[in-house]
């Protein structure tokens, strides 16, 4: 019975050491960014189910290539915010971003459509 709880002691010593070392999974850095989003942009009146809508929507495997970059960039920045107005600046850095890689075909486009439109 010793050894068994000292292997579990050992276990947890070594989990406990890889998830200091690893940080926090991207499931829990999102319902981070989740939580500070719905405190600082639902006037009180976000739920627990906004917050777990939130997170799997951040962190769900359908996001692939600049997509899931933009999500990454989102919960990175959002986690850390301290008002509605910089989580919406934190949305639309991300989005910049990854527009920019397409930028000179977006800034076309949008000469051409501009230009027609008048």
């Amino acid at each position: 019975m010793k050894k068994l709880l000292g292997l579990v002691v050992v276990a947890a010593v070594v989990y406990g050491g890889y998830r200091v070392i690893a940080g926090p999974s991207q499931h829990g850095r999102a319902r981070a960014a989740c939580s500070n989003i719905i405190e600082m942009c639902s006037n009180g009146e976000g739920t627990q189910k906004d917050v777990a809508e939130c997170t799997a929507d951040l962190t769900s495997s359908d996001l692939s290539g600049g997509k899931k970059a933009a999500a990454d960039k989102i919960i990175s920045c959002s986690a850390d915010a301290n008002s509605c107005g910089e989580i919406v600046g934190c949305f639309a850095g991300a989005s910049v971003s990854e527009l920019g890689k397409n930028l000179d075909a977006f800034t076309k486009g949008f000469d051409r459509g501009f230009d027609r439109s008048r």
